[in-house]
């Protein structure tokens, strides 16, 4: 489970692991959520759960075209992505939906409660999160 990725991500997910196999506290020590099976193609490198946050039905989100000047509602699935942007490998594809869901899940707290106090083992899902959103980039990749 822990073999995958390459360069700067590589190294996170070994940290991630690495963290787990010594049973840190992290968000990656709690139990899996459901990963579909199958090659996934089109790859997001801003999740949806992200951008739903800014979607008004969950499904649809603002994009503004750079070429026409436009602002129109496009299908999240569709925006911030990119067929096979980190690789063909699916489990690399199933550990970004597991960080996700663990991360989705603080930012959501954060969200529905901001004067609660954040945990030690959710900054550290933060921290994890946000760097691997670092090197989920064209620019990056």
């Amino acid at each position: 489970m822990c073999k995958i990725g390459t360069g700067v991500v590589k190294n996170i997910l070994q940290k991630m692991c690495f963290l787990k196999k010594q049973n840190t506290e992290v968000a990656i020590v709690a139990p899996k959520p459901q990963i579909k099976m199958g090659a996934t193609k089109n790859q997001h490198f801003v999740p949806q759960f992200y951008q739903r946050l800014f979607s008004d039905d969950g499904k649809l989100v603002g994009t503004y075209l750079i070429n026409s000047g436009r602002y129109v509602q496009s299908p999240i699935k569709n925006q911030a992505s990119k067929d096979y942007m980190y690789s063909s490998n699916q489990n690399f594809e199933n550990a970004l939906t597991i960080l996700e869901g663990h991360a989705s899940k603080v930012i959501e707290a954060i969200i529905t409660n901001p004067r609660n106090p954040i945990l030690p083992k959710d900054y550290s899902t933060l921290y994890i999160y946000i760097m691997m959103q670092f090197a989920r980039t064209n620019a990056f990749a």
